[in-house]
């Protein structure tokens, strides 16, 4: 009886084994997918930025140069996300809640620069322009303090600082 469930935990085991096999080719798969997206984005942003520039409109081209280079930042924010997700297998929170505060930064940039351009707005545009501001804003905020209190309680898979690639729940708290 013992040597049976001795086998059958082996089994499982093997069968575990190898999800986790698969689990990291599609993360892997994933990330190669993700490297390839940067760079054609890098790429798109520096052709868009000197055709745009050639033609005369720079605050144009700068505009959605930085754009197109906030969305690569997110992009590469959610590889670091995937390359903790391989390393650690466990799904950490931080990096999702740093991406989303920079799609926060990334949109009322966008907002702010396309009011350098000013056009006729009526009356309900403008609020409604100034209550997706202020939204952004409240969203900037809790985002931040999220992530704080997710670093000072040290929820488990937290990443550490730069330059030390151990998660806290093997390392202790920082």
């Amino acid at each position: 009886m013992a040597q049976e469930r001795q086998y059958e935990g082996r089994r499982l085991t093997t069968w575990m084994d190898k999800l986790w096999m698969v689990e990291d080719g599609i993360y892997l798969l994933i990330g190669a997918a993700l490297v390839i997206m940067a760079v054609a984005l890098l790429g798109d942003a520096a052709w868009s930025f000197v055709t745009e520039a050639r033609a005369g409109d720079f605050k144009r081209a700068a505009l959605d140069a930085l754009n197109t280079l906030l969305l690569v930042m997110m992009v590469v924010e959610i590889l670091h996300t995937v390359g903790i997700s391989l390393r650690s297998h466990v799904l950490v929170s931080e990096p999702f809640l740093v991406v989303a505060l920079i799609a926060a930064v990334r949109r009322i940039l966008v907002i702010t620069a396309e009011q350098a351009y000013p056009t006729i707005l009526e009356l309900e545009i403008f609020r409604a322009v100034l209550l997706e501001l202020g939204l952004l804003t409240v969203l900037i905020v809790t985002l931040v303090v999220s992530v704080y209190l997710i670093r000072r309680t040290g929820e488990p898979g937290t990443v550490s600082p730069p330059g030390n690639v151990e998660s806290r729940d093997r390392e202790g708290s920082l």
